[in-house]
């Protein structure tokens, strides 16, 4: 009933024109939304996962921040 919570999302990419056709993103995230209207939070850290962009903790490789903020009526 507190609005906490928390999940994994994967995420693919599809590249029609390159010879790597699929880079592949992981993302641990947690957020918050109340069970009535009000202001709502997400935020994560996606990871890509594939050669080209990733592993995301390697130098050089993509790794990032995501935060997304709301409300709901």
């Amino acid at each position: 009933g507190m609005g906490l919570g928390g999940g994994l999302r994967f995420q693919e990419v599809f590249y029609w024109t390159e010879n790597d056709l699929i880079q592949l993103a992981l993302e641990p995230f947690v957020s918050y939304e109340p069970p009535a209207p009000g202001f709502f939070a997400r935020f994560g850290f996606m990871l890509a996962l594939d050669e080209q962009l990733g592993f995301g903790f390697d130098a050089g490789k993509v790794a990032a921040f995501r935060l997304t903020l709301g409300g709901k009526w």
